[in-house]
């Protein structure tokens, strides 16, 4: 090689930066724990806000797992964890939209 061609930069073997996994679900597991507790307790004299909660929190937190595992998935793994995930992204998409409902009164809990 001529000593003024440049060189292609070398191949990179770092891995972007990803998200702890671990400490993304052992967040969604305790939130949704405590809210739970909250709903058992009937806390405040809410126990129906607290089950919504619930099951919103451990929507979001399924949600970001799947998100997480389909980034991380290569071949035809990687559209069925997309899939996956886009159905529990409208499964947390729907319980949001309940949530408001229940919060302008339109539905009754």
């Amino acid at each position: 090689m001529h000593p003024n061609q440049a060189q292609a930069p070398p191949a990179s073997t770092r891995t972007k930066p990803g998200i702890d996994v671990r400490s993304l679900f052992v967040v969604a597991a305790a939130a949704t724990l405590a809210a739970m507790a909250l709903t058992t307790l009937d806390a405040f004299g809410q126990a129906s806000l607290w089950e919504n909660v619930h099951w919103t929190i451990s929507a979001f937190g399924g949600a970001a797992l799947a998100i997480v595992g389909a980034r991380s998935a290569e071949g035809p793994d990687r559209t069925v964890r997309r899939l996956l995930a886009l159905g529990m992204v409208c499964y947390a998409a729907g319980q949001l939209i309940w949530n408001v409902q229940v919060i302008a009164t339109v539905q009754s809990v």
